[in-house]
Formats: structure tokens, C-alpha cells, sequence
């Protein structure tokens, strides 16, 4: 068996480095050799996201007052090196701190271009012979926005990130209709501990109908959903099912009519509208939304604040915000993942009928 070892990066550095300051970034032997240079020279210092130095490059020689540098060797030189964060190093021959406007574009070009990589420009520090100066300590890093290219590729990857995940959601939900579909559940009766329903489902256009239990396992301190049937289902059929059906179980009375699931296209849609990288403290955004059944929860995003909101379908067009409530525990530095495991448990623990609420006790 062929196996394929995808291995660290080595470093280039001869031993294994920390930093924490500008201060420590300073005392590098490669930045105390710029600092007296007669023309600018730009250092590319790659940390690991436990602030380690995993590489060092020095990525361009300049005159006695600029430097030029394309911004795709930083981004090349970032991945390369499989670096986490990002700090740029370069020096004014002239001995003036001041950063100049092309080093402030420079600054913030890349760090918009790290982000879309998921890396942290952490610093651009300017030194002189005695004294230097931190971009990241006068605020000047994020400051320009109007960056018309960056924004443009921003608003691309967006519209490609949001047309893929279209597709996909659409492929996943033609797969699920064409192979299997829950229509209906009723309530059998309780059996001890387990609650036994029956379900109709249709696969391969034939009509067809499973058992599925719902257990309380003591060990574990929640409930175990299963689907027992002499069909050959697949692992994912059974999983479809049981998503379903605990999602909106029938309520558990004798004579309830059958609990009719909905097969629109939009229902059980789970989708993050925009990557959370992507997000900045002055811009609104709905980050991301599940929903089914013509019920929904979406996450919001404005101004560095985040919320949940809440809905429930009135017509196909017409929809009622129940609630908005506010989500101290989101920051940037989440996954998309994370936030939809998040929003379907949220989506479970608010449209939860109460009858069903107090069965969980």
C-alpha cells in the first residue's frame, strides 16, 4: 500500500526561537543586521500560532529610501514556510520613523491577502539604528479599507464560496430526494424507557416503512435514536432519517394525525453565507443559517457584535421574527464548522416542542 507522508516544514532557523514583543522580534541576528544598512532591506519573520519563529527570508533589497516588494512572494514565502502569523521587518536608512504611505499599503494589502489564507500579519515593524516602530502598536494595520482591489477579490471569493456551497447544498438535497425521503411519522406508544415511531419513507420510488426508537441511555445522559427496518439502508440513509425525525418527532399522543415532513428544496438547509475569516468589526454580515421545516435560525454580525435571530415561515414569502438574542461566545477566530454545530443545536433547543422538553428530563 502506497501511503503518501505529508511532513512538517523544515525551518530555516538553526534553533528553536520564541517571541512575544516587538522587542523580542528586535533582537533577531537578521534584524540587528538591517538596522544599519545604507539601503532598505524587507525581513519576512514566519511564527507558528504558538509565537515560535519557524522561518526567516529576507525577500527584498531596496534603494537608500524604498523598498519594492510583490506582495505574492509574502504570501508564497507564508505558505512555503506553513507559517501561522506573519511579521514584516524592514529598515529607513534615513533614520525617520515615520511609515511613508506605500508602507502602510504595503501593510495593508497584505494583511487583507493573508486572511484569505487564513494567516495573521501580526506585525510590520520599522527599525532604525537606536529606535523602531510597531504598526501593530499605533493601530495602523486594518486601518485602509477602501483597498479596490482587495475588496474586488473579497467580493469574488465570496460569490464563489457562496455559489459552491449552493451547488453542494443543492447536490446533497437532489441525492437525498432521489434515493430517500421521509414522508411521514406517527407515534406508536412508550415502552419502558424507549419510544418507539413509525415511519414512512420512499426510496427507489418505492413506498417503504421503518421503526425508529428513541432510548434513554443513563451512562450517557441523553437520548439514542435508532432505525430498525429489513431494508438494506445505508449508513447515511439511516442517518437522514433519524435527522429528521428527532429534529420534529410526532407528538406523543394516540391519536395524532401523522406528522407530514416537507421535501422543499430549501428545507434542511445548513450553509455559512460568508466565511467568518472574512468578517471585520465595521461591516454587517448574516454569517451563517440553518433551517427546516419552515423554521430558521441565522447568525448575525454587526459592528463587532453578534445575534441569533429566530423565524418561522408564515407563507412562502412572508416570514415572523420571533426573537433576537444576543451571543457573547462568537469571535473571528471560530470555524465555519464550529458555528453550524452550534446553530443546529440551537435550532434544537428553541423549536423543541415543551411536551417534548420536559420527556428529556
Amino acid at each position: 500500500m502506497n501511503v503518501d507522508i505529508i511532513e512538517k516544514t523544515k525551518k530555516n532557523i538553526d534553533k528553536d526561537i520564541k517571541v512575544s514583543s516587538s522587542t523580542d522580534i528586535l533582537k533577531l541576528k537578521d534584524v540587528q543586521e538591517i538596522r544599519n544598512a545604507i539601503r532598505e532591506h524587507l525581513l519576512f519573520i514566519g511564527l507558528d500560532n504558538r509565537n515560535n519563529v519557524r522561518n526567516i527570508t529576507l525577500l527584498g533589497i531596496g534603494s537608500n529610501c524604498d523598498v519594492i516588494i510583490d506582495t505574492k512572494e509574502i504570501i508564497r514565502t507564508a505558505l512555503f514556510s506553513a507559517s501561522s502569523k506573519v511579521v514584516l521587518v524592514h529598515n529607513h536608512p534615513s533614520n525617520n520613523l515615520e511609515p511613508s504611505k506605500d508602507d502602510l499599503h504595503l501593510t495593508n494589502i497584505t494583511n487583507e491577502m493573508l486572511k484569505v489564507f487564513n494567516i495573521k500579519l501580526q506585525d510590520h515593524i520599522i527599525v532604525t539604528e537606536k529606535d523602531h516602530i510597531s504598526m501593530d502598536k499605533i493601530q495602523k494595520i486594518g486601518k485602509e479599507k477602501n483597498i479596490k482591489s482587495i475588496n474586488n477579490m473579497k467580493k469574488g471569493l465570496l460569490l464563489e464560496e457562496n455559489q459552491r456551497l449552493k451547488q453542494r447544498i443543492y447536490e446533497l438535497q437532489n441525492k437525498s430526494k432521489s434515493e430517500l425521503k421521509v414522508i411521514s411519522a406517527e407515534y406508536v406508544g412508550n415502552y419502558n424507557d424507549t419510544t418507539v415511531y413509525n415511519v414512512e419513507i420512499e426510496i427507489k420510488g418505492n413506498r417503504e416503512y421503518v421503526t425508529v426508537e428513541r432510548s434513554w441511555i443513563d451512562r450517557e445522559g441523553k437520548h439514542k435514536w435508532e432505525v430498525f427496518s429489513n431494508l438494506a439502508l445505508t449508513d447515511e440513509e439511516i442517518d437522514n432519517i433519524i435527522q429528521i425525525v428527532s429534529k420534529d418527532p410526532p407528538k406523543m399522543l394516540l391519536d395524532e394525525p401523522l406528522k407530514i415532513y416537507s421535501q422543499d428544496l430549501e428545507d434542511s438547509v445548513e450553509e455559512t453565507i460568508t466565511n467568518i475569516s472574512d468578517l471585520d468589526n465595521e461591516n454587517a454580515f448574516t454569517v451563517a443559517r440553518v433551517m427546516e421545516n419552515g423554521k430558521c435560525v441565522e447568525l448575525h454580525y454587526n459592528n463587532g457584535e453578534a445575534y441569533l435571530e429566530y423565524g418561522i415561515r408564515i407563507t412562502d414569502d412572508v416570514w415572523e421574527n420571533e426573537i433576537t438574542r444576543d451571543v457573547r461566545w462568537f469571535n473571528l477566530n471560530l470555524t465555519d464548522n464550529q458555528v453550524i454545530e452550534y446553530l443546529n443545536k440551537e435550532f434544537d433547543n428553541y423549536y423543541l416542542s415543551e411536551k417534548d422538553k420536559e420527556l428529556e428530563y
